[in-house]
C-alpha cells in the first residue's frame, strides 16, 4: 500500500532528521515525504533538503499545530488518500508504519492513532497522567475509545482533513483533530507502537 505520504514537523532536529528520513525511504518514496521546518535555529531544513525531500520552512517557530496545518495543506494537494504524521526526534519508529497500513487496508477506519499505552515503563509519569486524563475526556465526548490522545504518530484519511477546520496552534491541535473527527462521525482506531524516549525534552513548542 503506497498511497500515503508522511509529514514530519521538526524544530532543531539537525542531529536526528537524516537518520529518520533514511529509515523512512524504506517505506515511502522521497516525493511523498514532507518536512516542516518550524523555524529551527540549526540546519534541520538544510539537512532535510539534502536528503531530497520536500521541505516547508517557517521563518520563526510557530508551534507544532501551525507546522502540521501547513503540512496538511501541502499533502491535500497530492492525489494521495492517506497522510501519516510523525515527530522528527526519533521517538516514532518507521518500522511501525506497516501496522498502520494493515489496519487502513483491512478496516473501515478514518484515523489511526499510535498507542504507547501497552508499554509505559519508559514514559515519564506526568505524561502518563495527562495522557490518560485527556484520552478519557476525548473518548467521553466523541463516544469512541481513544487510547493515546497525545501520540503524534497517526495515519489520517485525507477526506477527514478536507472536512474539518483546525484552528489550534500548538500541541492542542492534535486533540482538536480527534474531537472534530469524532464529532463528524469519522471512525478512529488505535494501534500499538513502540514506546521510545531518548531522554530529550520535546523540542516543538
Amino acid at each position: 500500500m503506497g498511497d500515503f505520504c508522511v509529514l514530519i514537523p521538526a524544530y532543531n532536529e539537525e542531529k536526528n532528521i537524516k537518520k529518520l528520513l533514511d529509515e523512512l525511504i524504506k517505506f515511502v518514496d522521497k516525493d511523498k515525504l514532507i518536512v516542516i521546518d518550524d523555524g529551527s535555529k540549526d540546519r534541520t531544513g538544510r539537512v532535510a533538503e539534502e536528503c531530497g525531500v520536500c521541505v516547508i520552512s517557517n521563518e520563526k517557530n510557530l508551534g507544532k499545530g501551525e507546522a502540521l496545518r501547513k503540512g496538511f495543506e501541502e499533502a491535500i494537494k497530492k492525489s494521495i488518500p492517506w497522510i501519516i504524521t510523525m515527530d522528527g526526534d526519533l521517538q516514532h519508529h518507521p518500522y511501525d508504519i506497516p501496522k498502520f497500513l494493515k489496519i487502513a487496508k483491512e478496516d473501515d477506519v478514518d484515523v489511526i492513532i499510535g498507542s504507547r499505552m501497552k508499554n509505559l515503563k519508559n514514559m515519564p509519569f506526568h505524561r502518563i497522567l495527562s495522557n490518560k486524563i485527556t484520552s478519557f475526556l476525548i473518548s467521553l465526548r466523541i463516544g469512541q475509545k481513544i487510547d493515546d490522545s497525545q501520540c503524534g504518530f497517526r495515519m489520517i484519511r485525507k477526506k477527514v482533513l478536507e472536512k474539518i477546520s483546525l484552528q489550534k496552534k500548538h500541541f492542542s491541535l492534535e486533540s482538536e483533530l480527534l474531537l472534530k473527527a469524532g464529532l463528524n462521525n469519522f471512525r478512529i482506531k488505535s494501534v500499538n507502537i513502540r514506546t521510545i524516549y531518548n531522554n530529550s525534552k520535546s523540542s516543538i513548542k
